[in-house]
């Protein structure tokens, strides 16, 4: 027989079952819990609503971009700069900046765009070079131009201009022609002297503590000057340029080319002596013992070897220098 549910007699009436009273008793419990948790639910809602309504910040709109704030690219990129006393200075500008700013790009030299990671160095002088693809039209524009005009020139744009102008003036002038050189290959030469002489800067004046001046691209010296005068009145040159002159890069390349050539002509040839004797002049020069010509001499070797040759110097002279080819 099955076990019978114990039953309980609570007076006189029906029995009551024990198990039916405790689901009963469970009952009530779960439904006063839950009626807790509803009560407290309604409580913190209210709070929140009370929160909310009383609160004094007002709920801000998102902002609205703007259509070029969306087309702009502002993500920052430490650069340097160079300054007239050739001193770096570091700062922070946007990517936008690298590609469009010609105010940075005037002051940023070759050093400081190899310093740029190679992505945006490259965006940055691509933008450069169409912006100032016009600065290579050749001698009619050259000519034309004056100081001030070359002022508003970045750097590596104005170094890649002198040395076509150097180019075409080793090639005017049939540079070492009489001795079985080759006028374009005397003009790679001249272009890493102009280098080291001014490193390609137009204004450009280096004042001795006696008082002799080297002035512009070439830094043509006092002697120099006077000697360019002399071959002028003798009718050996076809130009009489006066000091301001030296500062005009267009002269200042034919003086280089014309200052050279002299000193191979009295080298007998020689183009390491004549390397020698631009700087320290033709006598002295020839002293082998001289340690500042036989430096200068290593210098310019270096420069039109690594630069001039074989652009293994600098990533941004490589760049331009491919990227100006077929202008």
């Amino acid at each position: 027989m099955a076990a019978l549910a114990p039953v309980l007699v609570l007076g006189p009436g029906r029995p009551v079952s024990v198990v039916s009273g405790r689901y009963a008793r469970l009952a009530r419990t779960v439904g006063a819990v839950l009626l807790c948790a509803a009560l407290a639910s309604t409580l913190v809602g209210i709070y929140r609503l009370y929160v909310f309504v009383t609160s004094r910040e007002i709920p801000q709109r998102p902002p609205v971009l703007s259509p070029l704030s969306v087309l702009s690219d502002l993500r920052p990129v430490v650069v340097t700069m160079t300054t007239p006393a050739f001193t770096k200075v570091r700062e922070t500008v946007t990517m936008d900046a690298i590609r469009a700013d010609h105010r940075l790009w005037r002051q940023m030299h070759f050093a400081d765009w190899d310093a740029v990671p190679q992505p945006v160095r490259d965006s940055g002088l691509r933008a450069m070079v169409r912006a100032y693809a016009h600065v290579f039209k050749g001698p009619a524009l050259w000519r034309t131009m004056t100081a001030a005009d070359w002022d508003e020139i970045p750097q590596p744009v104005r170094a890649m201009a002198y040395l076509r102008m150097i180019w075409y003036w080793a090639l005017a002038e049939d540079v070492g022609a009489e001795f079985g050189l080759e006028p374009s290959g005397l003009a790679q030469t001249i272009g890493a002297i102009v280098m080291a002489e001014s490193w390609f800067e137009h204004r450009a004046v280096n004042e001795k503590a006696w008082g002799n001046r080297d002035l512009g691209l070439a830094q043509c010296s006092d002697h120099c000057r006077e000697t360019i005068d002399a071959m002028a009145v003798e009718g050996a040159i076809g130009f009489a340029p006066s000091d301001a002159d030296y500062f005009e890069p267009w002269i200042a390349a034919r003086v280089a080319t014309v200052w050279f050539e002299r000193e191979l002509h009295r080298a007998g040839g020689d183009v390491d002596l004549a390397i020698r004797a631009y700087h320290r002049g033709i006598t002295v020069a020839a002293d082998e013992t001289d340690e500042k010509g036989t430096t200068y001499h290593a210098r310019v070797i270096r420069l039109r070897e690594r630069y001039i040759r074989t652009q293994q110097a600098s990533e941004s002279w490589r760049f331009l220098t491919r990227a100006i080819a077929s202008l």
